[in-house]
């Protein structure tokens, strides 16, 4: 699944659809607004480019900063990057 609903729409909008740009911020995608259509990722012009963008994106978002019941991605992968080097 690539999002998980408006949130996801709205942080992507936020920091490279066209919010950033509205803000004066760098935009990647500074004509596409991502609240308004959700669809640009399956259906625009950048819709390749934005599959593995919107991916990356909820990797950063999600999976990276993950903590919960004593799992904390970050730190298990430093201990795996450790045991194999």
């Amino acid at each position: 699944e690539v999002t998980r609903g408006r949130c996801s729409f709205g942080k992507m909008n936020y920091y490279i659809g066209k919010r950033a740009a509205e803000d004066g911020r760098p935009s990647l995608y500074p004509n596409v607004d991502f609240c308004e259509f959700p669809e640009a990722i399956c259906a625009s012009e950048f819709s390749n480019e934005l599959r593995w963008v919107s991916g990356m994106f909820q990797w950063v978002m999600d999976v990276q900063p993950y903590n919960r019941n004593g799992f904390n991605y970050i730190e298990k992968i430093k201990e795996i990057a450790t045991d194999i080097s």
